[in-house]
């Protein structure tokens, strides 16, 4: 399943994709989609709290639907995902 995500949320992976490579030196190439799906897979389950907060940005700037696509297609957990729309409603 090919998942197109907004402007704004690329900004936030960007910004997530940051923000890891300054905790663990890992640098995640997001033209790369393989190493996108690692980094969302990774900040979904970090319990850091930067990270988590910055996940949850990223969530809120994608639509219902590609919540939906993500969590179908094992991207993301779909009962954390439900979780985090609930939470930003």
């Amino acid at each position: 399943m090919n998942i197109i995500y907004s402007q704004e949320s690329i900004f936030h992976l960007y910004r997530l994709g940051s923000v890891v490579n300054k905790k663990t030196k890992r640098k995640y190439k997001l033209s790369n989609k393989a190493e996108l799906n690692a980094l969302i897979r990774y900040c979904e389950r970090s319990g850091d709290a930067l990270i988590k907060d910055q996940f949850k940005k990223f969530i809120a700037s994608v639509d219902a639907d590609t919540v939906s696509n993500m969590g179908l297609s094992g991207l993301i957990l779909g009962q954390s995902a439900g979780q985090m729309q609930r939470q930003l409603a």
